[in-house]
């Protein structure tokens, strides 16, 4: 699992409160879908924008992306996000 302090609001940010929650659960569909593995820092821009378009698309399964860690929302929209556009992985 990851921490909190590794995911960062990125371009597109408002900086209102519920701009970080919604980041996170983005980095949580990435790490579930295995785009991010968990190490290191992930950006997501525009948080709102993005978790929005994920929130449009059906949800695909439910799943817990490592033993013993949280189950998440699988959506599909998640597979479109773009790396470099919507999210981006820094180094450890």
């Amino acid at each position: 699992m990851f921490g909190l302090q590794q995911v960062v609001c990125g371009r597109g940010s408002r900086g209102d409160t519920g701009e970080l929650h919604r980041a996170f659960a983005v980095a949580c569909e990435l790490r579930a879908l295995g785009c991010w593995d968990g190490r290191g820092r992930i950006v997501i821009h525009a948080p709102h924008e993005t978790h929005r378009r994920l929130a449009l698309t059906p949800v695909l399964e439910l799943r817990a992306p490592e033993p013993g860690a949280l189950s998440v929302k699988l959506h599909a929209g998640t597979a479109e996000l773009r790396p470099g556009v919507d999210y981006e992985i820094l180094g450890e």
